[in-house]
């Protein structure tokens, strides 16, 4: 028995329309189907409605104060690195602060209370955010030289946290090496140093030394973690 073509009929575009607008309006209980994309996280959960995409991290906080030994005039660069599913909503990933310098008095310690503000939205926390921190200041010609480096992951809880951060400088494998650095302006350094230095990956074979210590405080905010099976706690340190 063949089927007519009014039964193989779709109906009409403007019956379909009709259709898929009730999905929305009386399933769902959204009236905007795209509603829920917009401005999402200022939005109250409601089970009834579409569920949020994404969860979010804010990150803020400021480098503080630091000391290098015997080195002076430092300037702090940070990089946040983290993975591909990590998109930036808000802020700079990178910044450098202005030239620090050691008070007169006995302290070594330099301060800039350099601030920095970033969100993220994301779906999962692998590779999550991490800071890369640089330490450059003037040679003897004036030419601005990477000398320290460090990294820190960003705290997984909410609230407010202090961390200290090892700096580390690399060395050349000769003193001829190191003197001719020293003239060009070019000392040891590290290539495609962000990934390097989160990742560790090919770190093995070079040699460091003890560059100093950073502080650094953070301000953390989440949204919706635990929509995704996560959970964390607030933590004030």
């Amino acid at each position: 028995m063949e089927r007519s073509e009014e039964d193989l009929s779709l109906g009409s575009s403007e019956e379909y329309r009709d259709e898929e607008k009730s999905i929305f309006t009386e399933d769902m209980n959204i009236d905007n189907p795209h509603e829920y994309s917009k401005h999402e996280n200022l939005q109250t959960y409601d089970p009834k409605r579409q569920p949020h995409s994404f969860f979010y991290l804010g990150i803020s906080g400021q480098i503080d104060s630091g000391e290098f030994y015997d080195r002076d005039g430092i300037a702090i660069k940070y990089d946040i690195v983290k993975g591909n599913r990590w998109k930036l909503v808000k802020g700079e990933e990178t910044g450098i602060s202005q030239h620090g310098f050691r008070n007169q008095g006995a302290s070594k310690r330099i301060v800039w209370n350099f601030p920095f503000e970033v969100i993220y939205s994301s779906t999962n926390v692998k590779d999550w955010p991490q800071i890369v921190l640089y330490g450059s200041g003037k040679d003897f010609r004036g030419r601005e030289v990477i000398e320290f480096y460090g990294s820190v992951h960003v705290p997984t809880s909410p609230g407010r946290h202090t961390r200290y951060v090892r700096m580390f400088q690399p060395v050349t494998s000769s003193i001829f090496g190191k003197f001719l650095g020293w003239i060009k302006g070019n000392p040891a350094s590290y290539k495609d140093a962000p990934n390097l230095i989160a990742k560790g990956e090919g770190r093995e074979v070079t040699r460091v030394q003890s560059g100093g210590l950073l502080k650094i405080t953070f301000q953390i905010t989440q949204r919706n973690l635990e929509k995704y099976g996560y959970k964390t706690t607030s933590n004030d340190d």
